[in-house]
């Protein structure tokens, strides 16, 4: 791996399988990239750790967020001068026969049967962008609509943000953010 990782990221990474272990560190490394790229310096002067939820978070940087999604081999990494960030990613041919039970029937007649994967990407997206994931639950990330690649997605407190939806090269991404973000991605 690249050496502006930090001893602590590779200790971290010592406790995953082989595959899960790769994933990880290069999410860590494509996010560094992505919040270097916003700070305009070089990415072995980012350091980033995590929340006790979980969640990464650029040390140093109250100004900067980051976010960072993986599915089988996919690593997606966003950062943001902004007060809000999240993404995911999952394979377009992902098998959603058991996640569409846990949408809501308003959402179910919204969506396409070939679509709910990019609900399920807008949900984990809107969710990381509250820093704290979907929590086990997608019902409590409800979509309130869908329009022209944003999904809408609502929060356990009422509260919604837009989550822009992109198809590329089979994969499935989403992005919710505040500000503009930079996004790095690696297959």
């Amino acid at each position: 791996m690249d050496s502006s990782l930090a001893d602590i990221e590779f200790a971290r990474a010592s406790q995953f399988s082989d595959s899960r272990r790769s994933e990880w560190l290069t999410g860590r490394l494509l996010a560094r990239w992505a919040v270097a790229d916003v700070l305009g310096c070089d990415p072995s002067e980012v350091a980033i750790d995590v929340t006790d939820a979980g969640a990464p978070y650029v040390v140093g940087e109250v100004d900067v967020r980051v976010s960072i999604s993986h599915t089988r081999d996919l690593v997606i990494a966003g950062a943001v001068r902004g007060p809000w960030l999240g993404v995911d990613v999952e394979w377009a041919d992902r098998d959603v026969s058991r996640l569409v039970r846990a949408l809501e029937p308003s959402e179910r007649a919204m969506v396409e049967p070939s679509s709910v994967v990019s609900v399920m990407v807008a949900k984990e997206a809107a969710a990381k962008s509250w820093g704290v994931g979907l929590g086990g639950s997608l019902r409590r990330w409800p979509v309130e609509s869908i329009d022209s690649g944003v999904i809408v997605v609502g929060s356990p407190s009422g509260e919604s943000r837009g989550v822009q939806v992109f198809e590329r090269n089979g994969a499935v991404m989403g992005v919710c953010a505040e500000g503009n973000p930079g996004v790095s991605v690696s297959h």
